[in-house]
């Protein structure tokens, strides 16, 4: 009698693990590229730390692409928004990550390249922060772009 329950116990032991190592932590979290892959609308946007209210973004539209893991392309949509922050007069280009994936680099080693620091990424959204250089705007503003997954 004593052996059928110690059987028991232990098979329900085996069984308890199992089922506790398929349910427990089996999604991989994703690397910062899978994070930061895909498409973004912005939700908003703060110029200088302030919202920017002058422009309509609803349109505005960013696009990461990847291969095996590793950044190759983005597309930008300006939509309505203003002409500037114009990230790349072409809207197209590639991206890679820098500085321990704090970094996004549009069109690294091109007279287009801008560093974009990345402030969050999680699965459904991205914020990024930017100063337009100061051959595009004398100010060199400070943008800040809120995104979220579309």
């Amino acid at each position: 009698m004593v052996k059928k329950h110690v059987s028991l116990a232990v098979l329900l032991l085996i069984v308890s693990v199992l089922i506790a190592s398929k349910c427990g932590g089996g999604a991989t979290p994703k690397s910062p590229v899978e994070l930061i892959t895909g498409a973004w609308r912005v939700s908003r946007v703060l110029l200088n730390g302030n919202p920017d209210n002058t422009g309509n973004y609803t349109a505005f539209r960013i696009t990461f692409q990847s291969a095996s893991g590793n950044p190759t392309n983005y597309s930008v949509t300006p939509g309505n928004a203003p002409a500037k922050p114009n990230l790349n007069p072409a809207n197209t280009g590639t991206w890679a990550l820098a500085n321990n994936n704090t970094q996004i680099i549009l069109d690294r080693g091109t007279p287009n390249e801008i560093i974009l620091t990345v402030l969050e990424s999680t699965e459904n959204s991205l914020r990024i922060r930017f100063k337009l250089p100061r051959n595009v705007d004398k100010t060199e503003p400070e943008y800040t772009f809120e995104l979220v997954r579309v």
